[in-house]
């Protein structure tokens, strides 16, 4: 099992012919994985200033325009053929941007599933009123049906398994073996039979909002580097999901 260590944007060659440092290489991948520069800057310890003049050197030495396009290219360089899914996932998304929360996160599980062969995905939405992660999307599979007749989809803040734990400290994580991960639920091991899973935390409006999990009931099913992809993913999720609230908001003033 891991945290959300990934395997890096390794330096290379881009029509530039240009390469990157470890730090610039250091710099792009957290920046696929959503994090401003000053959150950059806490985790390399480094100040601000310093990040902002590294994303300039890789926005140059790329022959890029932004910082998605970055993250698009780390993407791309550490997901081989599944990138393309995913990207594709997020056009789909901006067809339901429009939509309600739920839509853009049942839509997304549903996608998902398929980019990751995995036999669930869930989208927790922390409810204040009742401290409960809520899994406002979850695939439409045997096991995401299985999950809400077991009740396992409304998961306590404070002991709701290993979601629960990846909202409290707002830190990724891969696990090929859940059945011996004692902090996971019961339910989750057993009933559900999960052997593996990738948890990352989701952002909406720049506030950490819930989870992004996937799952699957084969044992180190999944790699590092699709936790970095659901990492991206999951950044992405939560601007369209910030679009819902946005459009909610403004309908409910109309």
């Amino acid at each position: 099992m891991s945290h959300s260590s990934t395997d890096g944007f390794a330096s290379g060659t881009h029509d530039s012919q240009a390469w990157l440092t470890k730090r610039e290489s250091e710099v792009a991948d957290l920046i696929a994985r959503g994090l401003t520069n000053e959150q950059i800057a806490e985790q390399l310890v480094v100040t601000a200033g310093t990040v902002a003049n590294h994303v300039a050197h890789i926005l140059d030495k790329l022959g890029l325009q932004s910082r998605v396009q970055i993250a698009t290219a780390v993407v791309r360089h550490n997901a081989a053929g599944g990138a393309d899914d995913v990207l594709a996932l997020l056009q789909r998304l901006q067809l339901v941007q429009n939509g309600e929360v739920r839509d853009v996160l049942q839509h997304a599980t549903d996608v998902l599933t398929t980019v990751f062969a995995a036999e669930k995905v869930d989208a927790f939405l922390y409810d204040t009123a009742q401290d409960l992660l809520v899994a406002l999307g979850t695939s439409q599979t045997p096991l995401g049906v299985r999950q809400h007749e077991l009740g396992l989809h409304l998961l306590p803040v404070l002991s709701g398994g290993r979601a629960a734990w990846v909202f409290r400290e707002g830190q990724s994580w891969h696990d090929g073996q859940v059945d011996r991960d004692e902090i996971e639920l019961e339910g989750v091991r057993r009933n559900l039979g999960v052997r593996s899973s990738l948890m990352v935390p989701l952002h909406i409006r720049g506030e950490l909002r819930g989870v992004l999990q996937v799952s699957s009931i084969q044992a180190h099913y999944f790699s590092p580097a699709q936790l970095q992809l659901l990492q991206f993913v999951a950044y992405w999720v939560g601007l369209v999901a910030f679009d819902a609230y946005e459009h909610s908001a403004e309908g409910e003033t109309a």
